[in-house]
């Protein structure tokens, strides 16, 4: 099921889904909003790792990728596994999770820049490096 991510329409799909888990991939942070009013409207969320859903869709045969056959696999595979609900974060500890993965773009970042700084032989590259 598709839902818009404004949150009328999140509360809305939440309340509607009652005490019911919902299973849902994790993507990146982009289900935070959902597992935040299911939590609101006393509902669950389960969130799974896309590649383990793909791989159980395709255990049960599930071989056409679209919305509605991910869907189906999602429902599936929460009833069959049992999934834990998972429950939002703290804003101090959703916080601290931004920062961190932030530090580690940022040292990513770093890192890379000093790789380009060993292999360029420009000079106009390397000052702008540096």
């Amino acid at each position: 099921m598709q839902v818009q991510s404004d949150s009328r329409s999140l509360r809305r799909f939440a309340l509607a889904a009652g005490q019911s888990i919902v299973v849902l991939e994790a993507s990146g942070g982009y289900e935070r909003p959902i597992i935040a009013a299911l939590s609101e409207a006393w509902g669950q969320a389960a969130c799974v790792n896309p590649r383990q859903a793909r791989e159980f869709a395709r255990a049960t045969g599930r071989l056409a990728k679209s919305d509605r056959v991910d869907g189906q696999a999602l429902a599936e595979m929460g009833r069959a596994l049992q999934l834990v609900p998972a429950h939002p974060h703290s804003a101090e500890r959703q916080r601290l999770s931004d920062l961190t993965a932030h530090r580690n773009d940022i040292t990513a970042m770093i890192v890379a820049e000093k790789n380009q700084l060993r292999i360029t032989q420009d000079q106009w590259i390397r000052r702008s490096l540096l």
